[in-house]
């Protein structure tokens, strides 16, 4: 399935002559919308998907209210290759954009995200990047269990990633928020100077187990 130029109108002599000469059917967008399925998805490499998202822009009936037809639709490639609806039934996001630091959220595929319109697209339908206190959250189950199984290397790396993303939050938010900062901090186990310890470690041998 390949995307015709944008220039050809119903007032152009192309499109007269592939919908009268060559009997070519003229789809709207409504209908295509509407018949647009999984398998049909699968089935388009991601250039095409980023014309796609990119020709959703100017077709905001489609997927801008709870209510439009392509919010039921698995249309949002991830970056495994599976594809997803935007949105669960409760209106949390299925799948976010990608940030600087790998994540272990369903993230829409690098590549197609990397284009500024598609990423325009996909801000305006409602997606954004996880939310640093989401991320941490997100890496915590793992601590809680009685018996861990969590490498040195895995450790270490998840410390560095957590402070990474406390450091992000602080700067980004209010200082009130630093309350949050600290509730997690007691989630996770740590004094509340940890915070501080830990960002001042700068080698890996020097980290402790302190999840």
């Amino acid at each position: 399935c390949q995307w015709l130029d944008s220039k050809i109108t119903e007032k152009s002599p192309l499109w007269n002559y592939f919908s009268d000469e060559l009997q070519i059917p003229v789809v709207r967008p409504e209908t295509f919308a509407n018949k647009l399925d999984e398998k049909f998805i699968q089935g388009q490499d991601d250039d095409w998907m980023i014309e796609f998202y990119i020709f959703l822009l100017k077709q905001e009936e489609l997927w801008k209210k709870p209510s439009s037809v392509l919010r039921e639709k698995k249309f949002i490639r991830l970056e495994d290759g599976t594809h997803v609806t935007p949105f669960h039934e409760n209106g949390n996001p299925q799948a976010y954009l990608p940030s600087d630091l790998p994540s272990n959220f369903p993230t829409v595929k690098q590549n197609i995200a990397n284009d500024e319109k598609v990423r325009k697209f996909l801000r305006e339908l409602g997606l954004s990047v996880p939310d640093e206190l989401d991320e941490i959250l997100e890496l915590l189950p793992k601590y809680s269990k009685s018996e861990m199984t969590v490498s040195k290397e895995e450790n270490i790396h998840d410390i560095k990633k957590i402070c990474k993303l406390f450091t992000d939050y602080r700067s980004k938010n209010p200082p009130d928020s630093i309350a949050k900062i600290k509730t997690l901090l007691r989630k996770i186990g740590w004094e509340e100077d940890s915070f501080e310890r830990i960002c001042r470690v700068t080698e890996p041998e020097e980290v402790i187990n302190f999840l």
